[in-house]
């Protein structure tokens, strides 16, 4: 019989607008007839929600087993997926079936018959609930023989507390010695959403290309080990917050390059704005520059996007308050240190009290602001307003990624690499005196192409010429779309 939804479930509104979330950490092992190889607990089936392939689980011998998860709260499943462990394991899961209810069924023991591998078998492994209610599987899964993995979005989202999985059999080997998996990730909405169901794609084996931040696409993962949204360095900051290492969990999204090692949290990475001077982002930087605890960090990022475009974004934190805001950031570290030396040099206290307060060392924290502020200032003056060394870092034969169709018919941005000719007339190069003029650092545009000159889309004296093995002659390019190449 279908289940009824309370009064509060009919009021729960859509699924948020990100993706589904790992629900791993929400569940626990019911029941499981397995057992671990030689009964080690480094093989316990508890691994598998574990989403790493180390540590695994080895069941004991045998196979057709069943395990039983259960969920601390009503969920909504959208994906399920499975992998057998590393190389070293020999009998990696091949199949299995995947069931979701409400309540245990009564003849849970029933679930050994089915074992088959006929796919057009699957609506009629059937298995009795609590009444006459009739469980149908939501999936029955084959992994790969080479990548060991398989991930299924569900043709129909399955809500419930329990997720039933059989694991039917191995590869490789006849007899079937025992079975063994690396990890199970469930994926879906804490709540019950079936209802809202829309076409999701992929999610473990999702990727993501953030151009504006790497130029590689990223794969998503997850990691024991300690790790860091690379968000943080780019204008806004990292959309969930994460300003230093150790922030995330085993069971934190990220998505990862191997070839570089750049992460990006799932906010991030699904965040369509990431990398580009907006409103939003300038206002974030700014109120995070008044807090000691990220003001090093977003001084570090506000230089490294000056030296990238600074006559595109400094005009937009300028009128959203930025000279304000550092004025005022800096006044609150004086007045803190000023406090702090007028309550040493007060004779009320005691003796003791003032050789622990003389002894304490200096806030590091608030040092560390303080150092960063004031090279954010000798950039402003210096490299800025002075002229007195460049105000960008890229310089004349650097290689540059450019983006070729910002804007074209709705395509997705595209970078292509190029070598810098020619710097804007406001960008001096190293060996250029302060003095020189316009028409000896930046030629005459009239050199370009006449097509080539309408790709500029803006201001002429704020833009770079490049030139690519991709096409013929140069092109002149916004400052704002010319990031310098980089070893990542």
């Amino acid at each position: 019989m279908p289940v009824s939804l309370s009064d509060d479930t009919e009021m729960l509104s859509p699924p948020p607008q990100c993706p589904p979330v790992l629900l791993n950490e929400k569940f626990v092992v019911h029941s499981y007839d397995g057992g671990s190889q030689q009964n080690r607990t480094q093989y316990d089936v508890k691994n598998v929600l574990i989403p790493t392939l180390e540590p695994f689980h080895c069941s004991d011998r045998g196979s057709k087993f069943t395990l039983v998860l259960k969920c601390s709260e009503d969920f909504t499943l959208t994906h399920f997926y499975i992998s057998g462990p590393g190389p070293r394991c020999t009998e990696p899961i091949r199949s299995g079936l995947v069931w979701v209810c409400d309540s245990l069924p009564e003849n849970l023991d029933s679930l050994a018959m089915h074992c088959a591998d006929d796919e057009s078998m699957l609506e009629e492994r059937q298995i009795t609930g609590t009444g006459a209610e009739l469980l149908t599987p939501c999936a029955q899964f084959f992994t790969d023989i080479e990548t060991r993995d398989v991930e299924i979005e569900l043709s129909k989202w399955r809500e419930g507390r329990f997720v039933i999985v059989r694991l039917l059999d191995t590869h490789y080997a006849e007899e079937q010695v025992n079975v063994d998996v690396g990890m199970i990730c469930l994926a879906g909405y804490a709540g019950r959403y079936a209802r809202h169901q829309v076409p999701l794609g992929p999610w473990m084996w999702r990727r993501v290309h953030q151009a504006w931040v790497h130029s590689r696409p990223l794969q998503r993962t997850f990691s024991a080990g300690g790790w860091v949204c690379d968000g943080r360095d780019f204008t806004g900051g990292c959309r969930s917050n994460f300003l230093d290492f150790h922030q995330t969990s085993i069971y934190t999204s990220r998505y990862h390059c191997s070839s570089t090692g750049f992460d990006l949290c799932d906010a991030c990475a699904n965040e369509p704005n990431l990398g580009k001077v907006t409103e939003a982002s300038v206002k974030a930087d700014i109120e995070a520059l008044q807090s000691t605890s990220s003001c090093k960090l977003v001084t570090s990022r506000l230089r490294n996007q000056w030296r990238r475009h600074w006559l595109h974004t400094l005009p937009i934190y300028f009128r959203q308050g930025l000279l304000t805001a550092l004025t005022a950031s800096l006044q609150g570290c004086l007045d803190s240190i000023a406090s702090r030396r007028s309550e040493e040099e007060t004779g009320t206290r005691s003796r003791s009290t003032l050789i622990r307060s003389v002894s304490k060392a200096p806030d590091p924290q608030l040092a560390a602001a303080m150092r960063s502020m004031f090279q954010l200032i000798t950039d402003l003056v210096q490299g800025i307003l002075l002229g007195a060394r460049p105000g960008c870092d890229v310089q004349v034969n650097d290689l540059v990624w450019v983006l070729s169709n910002h804007g074209a018919d709705g395509a997705a941005d595209q970078w292509e690499r190029c070598r810098v000719v020619r710097l804007p007339p406001s960008f001096p190069s190293t060996g250029s005196p302060a003095g020189t003029s316009r028409g000896a650092v930046f030629g005459q545009v009239g050199e370009l192409q006449e097509d080539e000159d309408e790709a500029t889309g803006g201001d002429i004296a704020s833009a770079f010429v490049v030139s690519s093995r991709d096409w013929r002659g140069q092109r002149c390019v916004q400052a704002c779309n010319v990031w310098k190449a980089t070893k990542a």
